[in-house]
């Protein structure tokens, strides 16, 4: 019965001890680079998720609120040195003002006498443009963007017609 699992008075020699640091530390690096990568990307997909919705949140919310208008008062999306774009649209006894500040890359709009309303934030380009042989017909454009200029940077853009109802 003693043939069995013997351990013997000897140590680990200081070669054995590198050995066995050393494989541990690359297991360790490999398993740390693998988190590291997996977190990174998992940041990318969460920033791209997050753009996509602010875009389509706002595309919908527009639409939703231009399509029963009657009438384009004014749209004024060449800003020039100014960092404010915004399209004014009225109808059905209230009027919808859509603003769009560029420094701020926020989006708001303001339905009648209520006060001005986020509409969505990271948006990097609004524009509205009005169909030259239908005056009911606007083209809406809106691009969202997070991290600009990084690695890491993500952008998600949006372009739908509205055909005012009224």
């Amino acid at each position: 019965m003693k043939n069995g699992l013997r351990l013997g008075n000897k140590g680990l020699t200081l070669i054995e001890l590198i050995i066995g640091i050393a494989l541990t530390s690359v297991v360790m690096a490999a398993v740390g680079t693998f988190l590291i990568t997996n977190i990174n990307f998992s940041n990318i997909a969460q920033d791209e998720i997050y753009v996509q919705e602010q875009v389509r949140k706002s595309m919908k919310s527009i639409t939703n609120l231009v399509i029963d208008k009657e009438i384009i008062d004014s749209i004024s999306m060449d800003a020039g040195n100014s960092y404010t774009k915004s399209a004014t649209f009225s109808g059905n006894g209230e009027q919808v003002i859509i603003n769009y500040n560029f420094a701020n890359k926020e989006l708001k709009y303001k339905l009648g006498t209520n006060p001005e309303s986020s509409m969505a934030k990271n948006i990097s380009l609004f524009k509205i443009v009005k169909d030259a042989s239908n005056q009911k017909l606007i083209e809406v454009t809106i691009q969202g963007e997070k991290n600009p200029g990084k690695r890491n940077e993500v952008s998600f853009s949006l372009t739908n017609k509205i055909f005012l109802r009224n």
